[in-house]
C-alpha cells in the first residue's frame, strides 16, 4: 500500500474514534506508592522480525526525586537474550506491568555494565510531561550547528539534550533506609553492580554504591539506522548524532526505498501495540535515517502513541515522521549491545519530545523539507535522489549535511583525488530563492589535502542553519534542490606569486596587480586586475591582500568584522556574498581613520562628528570602532579550487 493510501486508510477510523472520545482512556497503572522492592513482573518488546516477546522484571527499589518532579523505579531484567547483552539499545520505552498494571517503561541503563539493571520511568510521568500545549512562538535554536574549515560540523555549545542520574557512593538517600535494607539482599550471582549495592548497604545506612567510585544511570542511547552508510561517512556523521543522544547503528533497511523504484510497505505489517518496535524518521525517502526505539502504550480511542521513556532529542513540541520498524537482529557489544531495526511503512507523526519520553499520533502528517538531489558523477550519466528532512531549526541544517555526506559519499570515492562542482537553490516560504554554489577539490582545504565531500556539504547546510537559527527571526525553509558534478580529477591550484610594477602609486589612479597561479600538475597562469587607489589615501602606507576564502574569513575575525547580523537583508546578503573556494579575493587596507561597525553595516570611512555621536552611544553594542579600514575589494574568479595567501606594501604619493 502506498504512503498516502496508508495515511488515508489510518486516519479516518482515528477520527472517527476520536470523535466519540475526546479524552484519553489511560490503561490501568500502578501506582508508584504500592511498589515494593523484590515484586515481579514482565516487560514487553521484539528481539527480533515483529513478535512481541515478555521479559522478566524484579523490582530493586525506588529513585525518588531522582531529577526534579521525577521517579526512577530501579529493576533487574531477566529472560530472551538480555542476560548475554545486558540492556538493548532499542529497547527504550518497553512496557514494564506488575500485577496486570502498567508502571512504565524501560529507558535507563548503567554504560558498560555487565548485569541487566535498568531504570524505569513511571507511566504516569510519561503522561504528565508530554501533555501537548499551545506551540511556542518560533525562537532561534541553541545550541547553534557550526563548521570547521574542513567541513566538519558540531553544535556549539553541545546540547544538553538528556542528563543522566548521578550515582555513587551515597546516593542511596534517594532511595530511602528502608528500601536500602530489602535491596541488600542477594539479588543475583554476578558482582558487578549488585556488588555495589550490597557493600554500600552493609553500612546499614541506606546508602547504595554503584561498583568501584560510582556510575551513572544514563538514558538508553536512542540507535539511529541508516540505509547503505559508508564507512566515510559513518566516521563523519557519529561524532555528530551521539552530541544528540542517538548512536548510528551499522544495519540497513529491508524497506529502504530505491532511486525510481515506488515505495512499498512491509508485507506482514501488523498493528502497532505495547512493546511494538517503532521509528521516528529523521530523513525519508530515497535515503533512510530512522531512530527506533518500543511502544510504551497506544490509546486505542484517540491513537496517541507514548514511547522510548526518555527524550530521543529533547525538543519538546517537534514534528518528526512515526514510521513503522522491524526488529533484523539483536547485537552483544562491549560498549553497548543494541538492535538493528529496518523501516516500514509511515504510521503518524511525534508531536512531544520531553524528558520522559516522546508522544505522537497515528494517522497525522509531520512537516517537512523536500530536498531533491541531482549527481553528475566521475563515472558518467545521472542520478536523481528525493528525499524529505525533518523541518526543526536544530536538526534540519544537520539532516541536510548528513544527506549530502551520505549520498556523495555512495556516488564517489571519499578519498583520493576529487573535484566537487555544487550549485544549490533555498526556498524560503515567502517565495524568495537563494543560491550559493562553490568548487571544492583535495588539495583545497586549509592546512594540506582533504577530502571534498565534507566542505561541499557544509556549504549547503550552513546557509540553513544560518536561516533557520538567526538571532533576528526564524525564516522557514520549503525546499532545497542541489546539484553536483564530480570528478576524480583533483582540479585544485595554489596562489604561487603576486607582484605590482612598482610599490609607489599615485593617488586616485589604480595600481596594476599580477598573480601567478599554478594547478596540481605545476603549470602556471597569470591574471592582473586593477586595484583602484583612492584620492583621500594621499600620503599613507597601505596594505594589499591577495588571499582565499579561508584566509579572508579568518583576517575578518581577527580585525572584528565579522558580525551578528541585525536585519533580515543582512542575513541574505552573507548567503549571497558567501566565501567561495574558487575565487581568490584582493583587498586594499588602510588605517582605521574613522572605519566602524554601525548596526551590523561596515563603514569604511566615517567623519569625526558623526564619529563622536556614534561614540555616546548607549543602545547596546551597535556601533565598534576598527583599527583598520577596508578601502576596496574585488576578486577573482577560477574554474577550480584555489588557495594561498600574499600580502603586499604600497605608498601612496599625492596626485
Amino acid at each position: 500500500m502506498k504512503a498516502e493510501s496508508f495515511r488515508a486508510a489510518l486516519a479516518l477510523p482515528i477520527l472517527l474514534l476520536g470523535a466519540a472520545s475526546a479524552t484519553p482512556a489511560q490503561p490501568a497503572v500502578f501506582p508508584l506508592a504500592e511498589l515494593r522492592p523484590g515484586m515481579t513482573g514482565e516487560g514487553r518488546t521484539v528481539f527480533s522480525g515483529n513478535e512481541i516477546e515478555t521479559f522478566g522484571v524484579e523490582i530493586v527499589g525506588v529513585l525518588e526525586g531522582a531529577m526534579p518532579g521525577r521517579n526512577i523505579v530501579l529493576a533487574n531484567l531477566s529472560g530472551g537474550p538480555l542476560a548475554h547483552t545486558g540492556v538493548l539499545q532499542g529497547m527504550s520505552g518497553s512496557p514494564v506491568y506488575v500485577d496486570g498494571r502498567l508502571l512504565g517503561a524501560v529507558a535507563y541503563a548503567f554504560p558498560f555494565a555487565k548485569d541487566p539493571i535498568c531504570g524505569i520511568t513511571p507511566f504516569e510521568e510519561m503522561v504528565r510531561f508530554t501533555e501537548e500545549a499551545a506551540p511556542p512562538p518560533p525562537s532561534r535554536a541553541s545550541p547553534a550547528l557550526h563548521f570547521s574549515p574542513a567541513g566538519l560540523p558540531s553544535f556549539d555549545p553541545p546540547p544538553t539534550l538528556s542528563g543522566g542520574i548521578p550515582i555513587g557512593n551515597g546516593f542511596g538517600s534517594l532511595v530511602g533506609r528502608e528500601v536500602g535494607r530489602e535491596v541488600g539482599r542477594e539479588v543475583g550471582s554476578g558482582p558487578g553492580i549488585r556488588e555495589g549495592i550490597r557493600n554500600g548497604l552493609e553500612t546499614g545506612t541506606g546508602e547504595i554504591g554503584i561498583g568501584v567510585g560510582g556510575g551513572q544511570l544514563l538514558p538508553i542511547r536512542t540507535p539511529v539506522a541508516a540505509s547503505g552508510l559508508d564507512p566515510e561517512a559513518h566516521r563523519v556523521l557519529v561524532p555528530l548524532f551521539r552530541q544528540l543522544g542517538m548512536e548510528i547503528s551499522p544495519g540497513g533497511f529491508a524497506a529502504a526505498r530505491v532511486p525510481g523504484a515506488p515505495s512499498q510497505s512491509a508485507p506482514d505489517s501488523t498493528p502497532l501495540g505495547a512493546g511494538s518496535p517503532v521509528g521516528a524518521t529523521l530523513i525519508g525517502g530515497d535515503l533512510v535515517f530512522m531512530a527506533s526505539g518500543t511502544v510504551t502504550h497506544v490509546d486505542e480511542a484517540t491513537g496517541e502513541v507514548y514511547a522510548f521513556g526518555h527524550p530521543f532529542t529533547g525538543l519538546g513540541s517537534v514534528s518528526i515522521p512515526m514510521q513503522e520498524a522491524r526488529v533484523q537482529a539483536a547485537v552483544a557489544s562491549l560498549s553497548g549491545s543494541f538492535r538493528l531495526a529496518g523501516a516500514g511503512a509511515p504510521l503518524g507523526v511525534w508531536r512531544q519530545d520531553r524528558a520522559t519520553g516522546i508522544r505522537g499520533r497515528l494517522g497525522d502528517r509531520a512537516r517537512t523539507i523536500p530536498m531533491r538531489i541531482e549527481v553528475r558523477g566521475s563515472r558518467g550519466g545521472m542520478r536523481e535522489y528525493s528525499l524529505e528532512l525533518v523541518d526543526h531549526d536544530l536538526l534540519s541544517p544537520a539532516l541536510a549535511f548528513t544527506g549530502l555526506i551520505s549520498i556523495l559519499t555512495q556516488e564517489e570515492r571519499p578519498a583520493g583525488t576529487q573535484t566537487i562542482r555544487l550549485a544549490a537553490r533555498i526556498g524560503l516560504e515567502s517565495g524568495r530563492t537563494l543560491p550559493v554554489e562553490d568548487v571544492f577539490a583535495t588539495g583545497s582545504a586549509p592546512g594540506g589535502l582533504g577530502p571534498a565531500i565534507s566542505p561541499a556539504a557544509a556549504l549547503v547546510a550552513a546557509p540553513v542553519a544560518l536561516l533557520l537559527g538567526n538571532p533576528v527571526e526564524r525564516i522557514p525553509v520549503r525546499s532545497i534542490e542541489v546539484q553536483v558534478t564530480a570528478s576524480e580529477e583533483a582540479r585544485s591550484s595554489r596562489l604561487s606569486r603576486a607582484w605590482m610594477r612598482s610599490s609607489r602609486v599615485r593617488a586616485g589612479e589604480a595600481a596594476i596587480l599580477r598573480i601567478a597561479v599554478r594547478d596540481f600538475r605545476g603549470a602556471e597562469r597569470i591574471r592582473e586586475i586593477e586595484v583602484p587607489i583612492p584620492a583621500s589615501a594621499a600620503g599613507q602606507r597601505l596594505q594589499v591582500l591577495v588571499a582565499d576564502a579561508s584566509t579572508v574569513t579568518a583576517a575578518d575575525r581577527r580585525g572584528g568584522l565579522s558580525t551578528i547580523p541585525t536585519r533580515v537583508e543582512q542575513i541574505f546578503r552573507a548567503i549571497a556574498e558567501h566565501r567561495r573556494q574558487s575565487r581568490l579575493y584582493v583587498r586594499l587596507v588602510g588605517g582605521g581613520r574613522g572605519a566602524a561597525l554601525v548596526g551590523g553595516e561596515y563603514l569604511p570611512s566615517l567623519p569625526p562628528s558623526v564619529r563622536s555621536v556614534l561614540s555616546r552611544d548607549s543602545s547596546g553594542g551597535f556601533t565598534r570602532s576598527l583599527s583598520a579600514s577596508v578601502l576596496w575589494e574585488g576578486q577573482l574568479d577560477f574554474d577550480a579550487a584555489v588557495a594561498g595567501a600574499r600580502q603586499l606594501a604600497l605608498e601612496v604619493e599625492p596626485r
